[in-house]
C-alpha cells in the first residue's frame, strides 16, 4: 500500500505524463473489467494488497490538471462506483463495508480502516474540486469515522472488534493491521490529511 502510494507521488511530481498514462490505463481496466486494479499485471487483476490506491493516484492527477487522456467524469464515476459493494475498495468484503460506513471503522482491522478513510478523503477531494457538494460530504464524512479506533491513552490507532472491544493494546503487533503495526498504521498519510494530529490527541 505505502510503496504503492510513493510510486504515484513520485511519478506525479517527476514525469506527469506518467501518471496521466498511469490513470489512464486503469480506467480503461474499469470499463472493460468493471472494477479499478491494483497491482495490475499483464493487462489482468491481481487483487494483490488492499483498498482502490487507484483513487488517490487519478484525484492527484485530476487537481494538477493532468488529465489529457481521460474523462475526469467519467473518472469520478468509476471511482464512486469502486467505493460502493461490490467494488475495489473492499473487494468481497460488503459486509465489512456496510459496518465501515455505518460506524466508522472496519472491524478488527485498523489498517483496512485507515486506508478507505484515506481513499475516501481523496475522493471526497476530487468530488469539492469537481462542484459536487453532495457527494464531498457524503465522502469527507465517511473518511473521519477512522478517529473511533483512536486509542486515548495510547495515542495510537488500535483495531477494534465488533462490539466496540479493542483486539489489543500492544503498539508493535501487526494484528488488524496490513504489513505494519499501531505505530506505523498511525502516522501514515491520513492522518497528516484530516486535520488531525494523533501525535498529541489533540487538534491542530
Amino acid at each position: 500500500m505505502a510503496d504503492s502510494m510513493e510510486f504515484e507521488y513520485i511519478m506525479g511530481i517527476s514525469l506527469s505524463f506518467c501518471i496521466d498514462e498511469f490513470s489512464a490505463s486503469f480506467l480503461e481496466y474499469d470499463r472493460n473489467g468493471g472494477l479499478l486494479p491494483r497491482g495490475p499485471s499483464v493487462g489482468a487483476y491481481t487483487y494483490i494488497m488492499t483498498g482502490c490506491p487507484a483513487t488517490s493516484m487519478i484525484t492527484s492527477a485530476y487537481q494538477r490538471g493532468i488529465y489529457r487522456k481521460w474523462n475526469p467524469e467519467k473518472a469520478f464515476q468509476a471511482m464512486k462506483r469502486n467505493h460502493e459493494k461490490g467494488g475495489m475498495l473492499a473487494f468481497d468484503m460488503d459486509r465489512e463495508l456496510d459496518f465501515y460506513v455505518k460506524h466508522g471503522y472496519c472491524p478488527n482491522d485498523a489498517g483496512l480502516t485507515i486506508q478507505w478513510a484515506f481513499e475516501d478523503w481523496s475522493l471526497g477531494q476530487m468530488a469539492l474540486k469537481m462542484k459536487k457538494q453532495r457527494e464531498a460530504k457524503y465522502f469527507q464524512k465517511r473518511s473521519m469515522g477512522w478517529k473511533v479506533s483512536f486509542h486515548p491513552e495510547l495515542k495510537l490507532m488500535i483495531p477494534r472488534s465488533e462490539n466496540g472491544d479493542r483486539l489489543h493494546t500492544d503498539p508493535l503487533s501487526e494484528k488488524g493491521f496490513v504489513q505494519a503495526n499501531a505505530w506505523q498504521a498511525t502516522f501514515w498519510s491520513v492522518a497528516r490529511y484530516s486535520g488531525f494530529s494523533p501525535y498529541d490527541g489533540r487538534k491542530r
